[in-house]
């Protein structure tokens, strides 16, 4: 990997450039209609609040403004008014910070502007354009950072440009009359591809990322408008929806150019959408017409890749928990979950029928984890009692007891796992009125941690959730409304989430399959469930209107290679199936980051001569790489290959700070006379992202 920052003396340059997924949560509605517009044109389906629950952003043009509502329908996050003829909307993280962006065009301004997502902050805005149409945000030359392409009407163009606003990656002249474009994997090949509309050629052209190979050409058409590229049916496999504005029809088509739907008999249609909108997992279309939008809901999964979408047991009594792992080591994982009121911890295979063992008559079971405890190859299972205030651990045969803890005080989360990192498995358990979690060692009688003056702590998980290699552990407390993360010392703290409602289960995995370790927690008094990436911030996935949910795993169930989510709640066990695959992220690898700039006197002058010393950090704080490098400044100027000499492992993907502490006119580092990046005085930082 190579990459560049630059700044100078004075200012540091903030760069972040990180991936984004969808979020789901469940919200049962058929069909959404906003009537009364004026002149709607393009439409947008995406997360720009991020807050985990897609939007919908509408341009009015002759209504002058830009409006994005919340998925009730209702709720505006924010409108732009007074604008000089709005037609394109695109909602996608343009500056690639890991936050999604909102950018329009303005028709009569002949101008295009992105803004963040505060809706004020404006990321970048082309002027002096000729009748600028649709814009659309997403990674076309598949190079892991998204870039924005638009319909230049006047021009007869359509192009594509870099993040940043400058580099044209590809353009395509000479068009006729080019209004939409969208950009996703239409061929379904692994690479993003470009679609463009053009009105009076009456055609619409789908081109990979080389920007001259046609994968796809519709002609003869009636004046096509917008045009938009996402699974509509929920297969797994791409499709392209657009809108034939003289032929009044809305049309989608398979990649195979087999029609899935088309709406017929519409008045004036210009734009459409594909994307999740309701947030129940599956996707659906949105389009615009004369004076209405109307977003019409999906039901039921599509049946070609993804044969299902979620695995549920119901009628249960009161499960608590769940765990997933290849309990009968024989390759696959399984599924684990206890029932409390019935006494019954069961393993199923991942057909979710077949029980692999089950254990009755117990009582009050809430944990149970699967993992190899006694570090003999094979996984064993886990489980406490909450009225026999006990956790035993059981081989793989279900009947060979490991070890059992007994005159425990409630104890009610388990987790198994190497918390001290030194290559044997762990077990880890939460006692709820014992105010206490407690890290065994596999000898069963050897503390490695315990903390104690807890607040109700309820379930207790182990993994590498900020991915630096080294395992971690998470433990909520129900009373305490917190969720806590601990490094393998026991005492420093990765990260906190406080003033939750009554939170139960929490798990630690690579939920969104980006090669990076996520957290997932359940709140039980709010209803929800949220993931968040290692930053703690970034929400990747939401659960909404659950009924009381008490636990959360994560793991590959269905055996596909792509981790899934599963959860209990009220009477039921629910496995929601991931079906995408994130940018693999996780492998740390030589990287050269280059940094060049001006350092100058207070007065001006340049210093002559000067050494730095650079410390790289990851998003925590913690150094990773830390090089001195003597007599590297020359008449006020540096440019420096770090990595060049001493690799300097990175993350892809991965944010990282950079410290300089500069010794002016010293050929050898000393001490330093000025430090940038250390965040004093306060925003005095300098981030960038592995690429």
């Amino acid at each position: 990997m190579r990459m560049m920052l630059l700044f100078g003396l004075v200012a540091a340059g903030l760069l972040l450039a990180v991936g984004f997924i969808h979020m789901s949560s469940i919200v049962p509605v058929y069909a959404t209609q906003w009537t009364g517009l004026i002149n709607p044109t393009q439409v947008a389906i995406g997360d720009y609040d991020n807050d985990g629950l897609n939007d919908i952003a509408i341009a009015e043009v002759n209504g002058g403004k830009v409006t994005v509502y919340k998925n009730d329908g209702t709720t505006v996050i924010k409108q732009w008014t007074g604008l000089s003829g709005p037609i394109g909307v695109a909602i996608g993280d343009y500056n690639n910070d890991g936050l999604n962006d909102l950018a329009f065009t303005e028709v009569n301004a002949n101008q295009m502007t992105v803004y963040k997502n505060d809706g004020t902050t404006i990321i970048k805005q082309w002027t002096l354009l000729n009748n600028p149409r649709h814009v659309a945000i997403g990674d076309y030359d598949n190079d892991g950072l998204n870039d924005l392409a638009y319909a230049e009407y006047g021009y007869s163009r359509v192009r594509v440009y870099a993040s940043d606003g400058t580099t044209i990656i590809h353009q395509w002249t000479g068009l006729s009359g080019p209004e939409g474009v969208a950009i996703g994997d239409y061929n379904n090949d692994g690479l993003n591809d470009l679609a463009f509309t053009e009105y009076f050629g009456a055609r619409v052209t789908v081109y990979k990322s080389d920007g001259t190979t046609v994968i796809k050409q519709w002609t003869g058409l009636n004046s096509p408008e917008g045009v938009a590229i996402g699974d509509y049916n929920n297969d797994g496999l791409n499709d392209l929806a657009f809108v034939d504005f003289g032929a009044v029809t809305v049309s989608v088509y398979k990649s195979d150019a087999t029609v899935i739907k088309q709406w017929t008999g519409l008045s004036g249609p210009i734009g459409v959408a594909i994307g999740d909108y309701n947030n129940d997992g599956l996707n659906d279309l949105a389009f615009s017409e004369y004076d209405t939008v109307t977003v019409y809901y999906q039901t039921t999964p599509g049946t070609g890749i993804v044969t299902v979408s979620a695995t549920q047991w119901t009628g249960l009594s009161m499960p608590q928990c769940v765990a997933i792992g290849d309990y009968n080591d024989d390759g696959l994982n399984d599924l684990a979950f206890a029932e409390n009121v019935a006494g019954r911890v069961a393993v199923y295979k991942s057909d979710g029928t077949t029980v692999i063992h089950q254990w009755t008559g117990l009582n009050s079971p809430i944990g149970v984890a699967i993992g190899d405890y006694d570090n003999d190859g094979s996984n064993d299972l886990a489980f406490a009692e909450y009225g026999a205030n006990t956790v035993t651990v059981y081989k793989n045969d279900g009947t060979t007891i490991i070890h059992q803890w007994t005159g425990l005080n409630t104890p009610v989360g388990v987790a198994i796992g190497d918390y001290d990192n030194d290559g044997l498995n762990d077990l880890a358990y939460a006692e709820f009125f014992g105010d206490r979690v407690t890290v065994y060692k596999s000898d069963g009688t050897t503390v490695i941690k315990q903390w104690t003056g807890l607040n109700g702590p309820v379930h207790v998980a182990i993994g590498d959730y900020d991915n630096d290699g080294l395992n971690d552990l998470a433990f909520t407390e129900l009373f305490g409304d917190r969720v806590a993360v601990y490094k393998s010392d026991g005492t420093t703290v990765i990260k906190q989430w406080t003033g939750l409602n009554n939170p139960e289960g929490v798990a630690i995995g690579d939920y969104n399959n980006d090669g990076l370790n996520d957290l997932a927690f359940a709140e039980h008094g709010a209803n929800k469930i949220i993931v968040y990436k290692s930053d703690g911030t970034r929400i990747i996935k939401q659960l909404i209107g659950l009924n009381a949910p008490y636990d959360v795993a994560i793991g590959d169930y269905n055996n596909d290679g792509l981790n899934d989510l599963a959860f209990v709640e009220d009477d039921t066990v629910t496995m929601y199936y991931q079906t995408t695959r994130g940018t693999i992220s996780n492998v740390a690898q030589p990287t050269i980051v280059t940094l060049r700039g001006t350092l100058s006197t207070s007065s001006g002058y340049p210093i002559q001569s000067g050494s730095i010393r650079v410390t790289i950090t990851d998003s925590f704080g913690t150094p990773v790489w830390e090089g001195t490098l003597d007599n590297v400044i020359n008449n006020g100027t540096y440019n420096i290959p770090l990595g060049a000499t001493t690799t300097l492992m990175l993350v892809k993907g991965q944010i990282y700070n950079a410290i300089l502490e500069v010794d002016a006119d010293s050929p050898i580092f000393i001490s330093p006379d000025v430090i940038f990046g250390d965040n004093d005085p306060e925003g005095d930082v300098i981030k960038f992202v592995a690429d």
